[in-house]
Parts: structure tokens; sequence; C-alpha cells
């Protein structure tokens, strides 16, 4: 992924222009076709998505793995911004999601205290996401 210039970084916060960046964090393995990557959410090796290379920004590679004879990278990618109106909307929903995926339980203790557990909302009644 490409980190913004201290310069590049301060002229989008002065202008007000700074935003953030959609990551999607999963398991890649070559496709077939040369211009494309197979991405899967981590652990789930047969739900696997084409994205073609136009839409990758940008990747981090976590830690390279073989499984069942196959060659795979755990990674987060960084989309490219969107070029046309249908793919804004997918990217803010996956702005959206990703934003939601990252909420935290939290809950008072019979002491009042707050307690903090889960990465993600969860079911429990005393989740307040």
């Amino acid at each position: 992924m490409q980190a913004l210039s201290s310069k590049e970084f301060f002229e989008l916060l002065n202008s007000n222009n700074l935003k953030p960046s959609v990551i999607l964090e999963g398991i890649v393995k070559k496709s077939d076709n040369s211009s494309e990557v197979m991405f899967a959410r981590k652990g789930e090796f047969g739900n696997w998505i084409r994205i073609p290379s136009s839409l990758i920004g940008g990747a981090f590679v976590l830690k390279t793995f073989v499984k069942d004879s196959g060659s795979y990278a755990e990674v987060k990618l960084q989309l490219a911004p969107p070029s046309n109106p249908e793919s804004k909307a997918l990217f803010d929903l996956l702005a959206l999601a990703s934003l939601k995926k990252k909420a935290h339980c939290s809950w008072k203790d019979d002491d009042d205290h707050w307690n903090w557990e889960h990465e993600a909302p969860c079911d429990v009644e005393h989740c307040e996401v």
C-alpha cells in the first residue's frame, strides 16, 4: 500500500480532502488471468472472488504460506479510488461495511464500569454498537 508523503498528507488535511482508503484483508492466490487476483476472506478457501488489478491501489503482504499444494498470501489490499458512479457506490458500500466491522462491542457491568470486548458487533443483548 502506498503511504502518503508528509507533504501530500498535510495538503489533503489542510484542504479538508483527507479520506480513508478501503482496505480488504484476506488471502490471495494466483489467477489464471495475469491481470487479476483471486481473493477470499481469511480462512474461507472455498469462496474466491476475482479482483482485477485495475481495482487494486496497493497491497501489503502480511505472510505467505502453502496449503494443500497451493501457494497463498495473507494480505491487506487497498482499493483504487473509484473511476465511475457504479464503482463509487460499491467503494462506499465497502467502506461502510469496513467501518461496521471495526466497531467494538461495549457494555456496562454491574459496577457501572465499561467493558470492551469483541472486534465486531455481536448478537448479545449488551452490545451497544
